[in-house]
């Protein structure tokens, strides 16, 4: 089932596909090269996790002339400790340490 997902997500043409995945599924040999968007939900902070979930998307493909990472965050009280925004802090900085553009868009809810 996975190998024939795989293959369905390389085809461009038609509705848009959209492809829920964890970390566990995207970290480690899978290639979609046709990713654009990726969302990180999960609140992870090992570099070596973050940067290969992000290489997914940043793999060529003909059709694709961006990819675009959103870092979803809790920051209800990051004074008080918040682990989860503990954890985004240290992917920004890995997102800085190799020169992604990034930027932060709050959300007020």
């Amino acid at each position: 089932v996975r190998e024939d997902i795989k293959v369905r997500m390389e085809v461009t043409t038609g509705k848009p596909k959209l492809l829920i995945a964890s970390f566990g599924t995207l970290s480690t040999g899978v290639s979609v090269k046709s990713l654009c968007n990726v969302v990180f939900m999960e609140s992870y902070k090992s570099e070596q996790i973050i940067i290969q979930s992000i290489g997914r998307a940043l793999r060529l493909h003909a059709e694709k002339e961006t990819a675009i990472i959103f870092d979803v965050v809790d920051t209800f009280a990051p004074s008080k400790g918040n682990v989860l925004y503990a954890h985004y802090l240290e992917r920004k900085g890995f997102y800085t340490a190799r020169n992604y553009p990034n930027r932060e868009l709050i959300v007020n809810l």
